[in-house]
């Protein structure tokens, strides 16, 4: 009977995890209305099993999958040009230890996901002269939080790129914190080893961008 109950709560966290990825893709939602509407075609929360609900990694990875059956080509564009960007921003702030992170990196990203860059600083004052002496408009944001760690400051803006505009994040962290990598995560089969590691620095986006450029 309990592994019956486990099965049916697989199931069901495969389907709903499934649901989710095509309202996010095909209907441009957001996570947290795209994971309402899904529990609700599945009769409502109180109809689902223990254990139902997807988690967010078994969500991207749902992303990635649904992409890669009905828009691949379509996806890795997106995903490029989105790279590009935020190789472009990264390496303006050189001087600093900052990361690309997120969906963007991780390949669950859509055309409406903003880049999520992360900066290990303790000199906020300096990283805000740079990003405004490269003519950013920045606007403040609502500190990142996740339950190993909360962004001292963050920040964002828009900028146009590639006849689309393009959401920009940053999170700024204590310098200390970027010793763990809470993000990095089991490589998929829809991943390349590197965008399961969490972050990727200027330097190794750069390569990757440039093996992908010349397959």
């Amino acid at each position: 009977m309990v592994f019956e109950f486990a099965n049916e709560a697989s199931r069901t966290r495969i389907e709903l995890a499934q649901r989710i990825a095509a309202h996010i893709v095909d209907s441009g939602m957001s996570w947290s209305a795209a994971r309402s509407r899904a529990i609700e075609e599945c009769g409502g929360p109180r109809s689902l099993p223990g254990n139902a609900l997807p988690a967010s990694d078994e969500i991207e990875t749902a992303v990635r999958a649904h992409f890669a059956l009905f828009d691949p080509e379509g996806h890795a564009q997106t995903l490029f040009c989105k790279r590009k960007l935020a190789l472009s921003v990264l390496e303006s702030l050189r001087g600093f230890e900052a990361y690309l992170t997120g969906s963007v990196l991780n390949g669950a990203a859509t055309e409406d996901s903003p880049i999520c860059l992360e900066v290990f600083t303790d000199d906020v004052k300096s990283l805000l002269a740079v990003l405004m002496d490269e003519g950013y408009e920045l606007e403040a944001l609502d500190p990142q939080v996740s339950a190993f760690a909360r962004a001292n400051e963050s920040m964002g803006f828009v900028i146009p790129w590639q006849g689309a505009m393009e959401a920009i994040r940053i999170d700024v962290l204590e310098p200390h914190l970027s010793r763990s990598n809470p993000a990095r995560g089991e490589k998929d089969e829809y991943q390349a080893d590197w965008e399961a590691e969490g972050r990727i620095s200027a330097e190794n986006l750069q390569k990757v961008l440039q093996n992908r450029a010349n397959s």
